[in-house]
């Protein structure tokens, strides 16, 4: 059983080079993360909050301006883009608090 769990983690990568190299892309910043935050987990936590904002206002621009290009309506797209991010904005401002 033990064996067959191994194997099916190992086999469901993906088989092109560039994007095994994608998938283990993120181990670096963890470690840098990890030993620059190690004392002040606090501080740790508002940069990721920040950086989790990101993607939110990135998608709700991104899909202003297609609206914008094509003259059409979003279907409230953009609103709920900005939701997330006025989310991640709340927990970073808890996370301010704490830390």
């Amino acid at each position: 059983m033990v064996g067959s769990l191994l194997y099916f983690q190992y086999s469901s990568f993906p088989k092109l080079h560039n994007l095994r190299r994608l998938d283990r892309s993120d181990i670096l910043p963890s470690i840098v993360g990890h030993y620059y935050f190690r004392l002040t987990h606090g501080h740790r936590a508002v940069v990721l909050e920040t950086v989790a904002a990101v993607p939110g206002m990135v998608g709700g621009l991104l899909q202003h301006l297609k609206a914008i290009r094509h003259i059409r309506k979003d279907q409230g797209w953009i609103h709920e883009f900005l939701e997330e991010v006025d989310n991640e904005r709340m927990h970073l401002m808890t996370f301010i608090k704490i830390a």
